[in-house]
């Protein structure tokens, strides 16, 4: 290619006009970009100019410095929260600007079509080279911010969930939290990255407080009790932040028996406090039935039926209809495995005066145990 077409275009970007137009066809085509300050698309769009025209004028491709102006751009967008596809309009624009304006003049100087051709595909080679660098230092910063305040949030949802650490109050106030306030726990099934981040979005997005991964499962703090999102959600009453340690160990512990369970949606603390306590205490359990039931063979359908009916009674307040048709059975069919039951077992046997719900946990809890077996 001539030298003159080079020097020409070296010559036409240092121009003012091309730059003003430069600039005002990226912010015309990116909202988000004309929302940052004027002079800051004016500066990298003069440098990213400069760089691709001189590489051009020199007959290469863009040198690592070269490089480095287009990654800054990239890199500068992303810490300004100016999306990828923002950013990518408003170069482009500012590329299609500086592309024509240098075709009409080649061609107003009478260059001919086979040089101009030349001229647009090595330039356009040069540009495109410098767009990629833009890209992928947007790519790259928007990682490193992302990953440093998941890290943030998980230190300071660590400091305020484990005993003994401590939380710098400044951190909850910039997250809009008192930290003189009452908290709820909020702790979550979801483990897996992708499900965690797409239900921490929607837990921010519902509820005012911090949320992040701490030992493997996506937690939190907030203010408000969270919205049903379909996932299991295990939330602590409001407690002051020095209580919260406690509260999350217990939260832990209900959200595992929740798993089990099969359970969804929001559960409050309270309302699992009964399986959560059967479940932590699983020795205890073991001896309960051994002892209430050591006279069923837990091999034996029949028995098992026994023990299945003598539960489902409880878990139904103790009527035989509406036991019956959650068993699909008739009324007399509970009535006559009850009494079998009992012949076997000597259970329930008559409780203590003033241990009435006491004796009527401890059989529901041996009947529990012994039923998963």
């Amino acid at each position: 290619m001539e030298d003159s077409v080079r020097r020409l275009a070296s010559a036409l970007a240092g121009q003012p006009d091309l730059l003003d137009a430069a600039v005002d066809a990226a912010r015309g085509n990116s909202p988000q970009v004309a929302a940052l300050p004027r002079e800051e698309t004016v500066r990298h769009t003069r440098a990213v100019m400069l760089a691709a025209t001189t590489a051009f004028a020199e007959g290469r491709q863009p040198t690592d410095a070269e490089f480095r102006v287009a990654a800054d751009l990239g890199a500068d967008r992303a810490s300004q929260s100016v999306s990828i596809a923002a950013l990518l309009d408003g170069f482009q624009a500012a590329r299609t600007t500086v592309m024509r304006r240098l075709i009409g003049v080649l061609r107003d100087r009478g260059i001919d079509g086979d040089t101009l051709v030349d001229a647009f595909i090595e330039l356009d080679e040069v540009i495109t080279a410098l767009e990629r660098q833009v890209t992928h230092a947007h790519r790259t910063t928007e990682l490193e911010m992302a990953r440093t305040a998941r890290d943030q949030r998980a230190l300071l949802l660590r400091g305020l969930l484990t005993e003994g650490e401590t939380v710098d109050p400044a951190a909850l106030r910039a997250l809009h939290l008192d930290p003189a306030g009452a908290l709820h726990c909020v702790v979550s099934a979801e483990h897996h990255a992708r499900a965690a981040h797409r239900l921490e979005a929607d837990l921010v997005a519902a509820v005012p407080g911090v949320f992040g991964l701490v030992n493997g499962f996506l937690v939190g703090v907030s203010t408000q009790s969270p919205p049903d999102s379909g996932s299991l959600l295990v939330v602590g009453p409001a407690v002051p932040r020095d209580r919260l340690p406690r509260v999350y160990a217990l939260c832990c512990a209900a959200r595992d028996t929740g798993v089990r369970q099969g359970l969804v949606g929001v559960r409050p603390l309270a309302s699992l406090a009964v399986e959560t306590t059967v479940d932590t205490q699983a020795e205890l359990g073991a001896l309960l039935a051994d002892t209430a039931l050591s006279a069923l063979d837990p091999t034996d359908a029949f028995h098992r039926e026994l023990a299945e009916t003598a539960l489902a009674h409880l878990d139904h307040g103790g009527r035989i209809e509406a036991t019956a048709a959650a068993l699909h059975v008739h009324p007399n069919t509970v009535k006559y495995r009850l009494r079998r039951l009992r012949d076997l077992t000597g259970q329930p046997s008559a409780p203590e005066p003033g241990r009435a719900i006491a004796h009527t946990t401890t059989w529901w809890w041996a009947l529990r145990t012994w039923t998963t077996r």
